[in-house]
């Protein structure tokens, strides 16, 4: 499992040492991704996506999970209270088919929802990006977490960290 963590440094050449430093100890080029202002070009780092930019994943998941619920307990009324003339022969099928069904269509709508919706940390860091400050985020695997900002704090005394 992994925790992303956010690095809001001073300017792009500290982001640049960073970088450097976080790739000398290990740190993969894909598990890092760099939030710049407009003015200024990234060079070949990564971008943050789409799914980091807004909160499509946490959509997804809340809705999937609500969907489930939903269409679990939409099954479990079908089979106790089976409409009037029909009999379900098979109720496990059928609480299964609306569990499915419900996370299936839980996920869709929240996705969509979500999609529109800018991540919160990054909103909260537009002001810094914006003022010249570069965001750095990492996406770092729990176990190692607390090492890598030890390790980052070092190298960078004046960073802001903000977890997810």
């Amino acid at each position: 499992m992994r925790k992303k963590l956010f690095c809001i440094l001073p300017n792009f050449e500290c982001c640049k040492f960073l970088i450097s430093q976080l790739k000398n100890i290990g740190v993969s080029e894909k598990d890092i991704c760099v939030v710049n202002n407009e003015d200024s070009s990234l060079e070949d780092l990564h971008k943050v996506t789409q799914l980091e930019k807004t909160e499509l994943a946490h959509g997804i998941k809340l809705g999937i999970s609500v969907g489930c619920l939903a269409g679990l307990l939409g099954g479990i009324l079908a089979v106790v209270f089976p409409p009037s003339g029909v009999i379900p022969d098979d109720a496990e099928f059928l609480l299964i088919i609306t569990t499915l069904t419900g996370g299936f269509f839980g996920g869709l709508v929240s996705a969509l929802i979500a999609a529109d919706r800018p991540n919160h940390i990054l909103e909260d860091c537009h002001n810094a990006i914006v003022n010249g400050k570069t965001l750095l985020v990492l996406n770092i695997p729990i176990r190692h977490f607390d090492d890598k900002i030890a390790l980052i704090k070092a190298y960078q005394p004046e960073v802001k960290l903000v977890t997810s």
